[in-house]
């Protein structure tokens, strides 16, 4: 997903609030039982930190890394579709369950 070893590539120290995305996201890959939409949540926030370095880095990028731009664009309202795809799902759901919408709160 990230460029690697080209002028546009984030730098080798993590922003704070990065890390600590990543670390919730390996959190949550780990568990038993996973929530989708918690996973999907912190791969959005992640991609999104991504795009935003990418393009403060623009006018050094490649031909390569513009493609990655555009990939990870692509990729992130792919997971923000699936995402809102499921949580009409969910409410369709709660709708036909009264057991289920207890749950959700």
């Amino acid at each position: 997903m990230a460029a690697t070893s080209s002028s546009c590539s984030a730098p080798a120290t993590a922003a704070p609030k990065t890390a600590y995305a990543l670390f919730l996201h390996r959190a949550e890959l780990q568990r038993r039982r996973k929530q989708f939409a918690r996973v999907s949540q912190t791969k959005i926030h992640l991609t999104g930190q991504l795009i935003n370095k990418l393009k403060q880095r623009l006018h050094n990028c490649t031909y390569e890394d513009l493609q990655i731009l555009v990939r990870e664009s692509k990729f992130k309202q792919l997971l923000e579709q699936n995402l809102q795809h499921r949580r009409k799902q969910l409410k369709a759901i709660a709708k036909k369950s009264p057991k289920l919408k207890r749950l959700q709160k």
